[in-house]
């Protein structure tokens, strides 16, 4: 996430599907003032062949596709629904 406040610049580096990450990404939106806007658009789509996909690249890829959005959004709804004002998630 890249954040602008004073026409500076900062990057908040993270994995999409860790819950201290997400957390992480949630704060730096919050020294900003606060989240309005989530975009999850995040995903993979690797390319194997179901019959040759295996258990563990089937979780991986079900780590970023969905568990990330639904930690994000739960995230950014708790700051939403405190802050008392409009917001919106994006799914993409």
């Amino acid at each position: 996430m890249a954040e602008l406040s004073d026409g500076k610049i900062r990057l908040v580096q993270g994995g999409v599907s860790n819950p201290k990450d997400i957390e992480h990404m949630m704060k730096a939106a919050d020294d900003l003032g606060g989240i309005v806007i989530l975009v999850n658009n995040a995903a993979v789509f690797p390319r194997v062949k179901i019959l040759e996909i295996t258990a563990n690249d089937w979780d991986g890829l079900m780590a970023i596709n969905l568990r990330a959005a639904f930690l994000a959004s739960q995230a950014a709804c708790k700051r939403m629904v405190e802050a008392g004002r409009q917001c919106a998630i994006v799914n993409l």
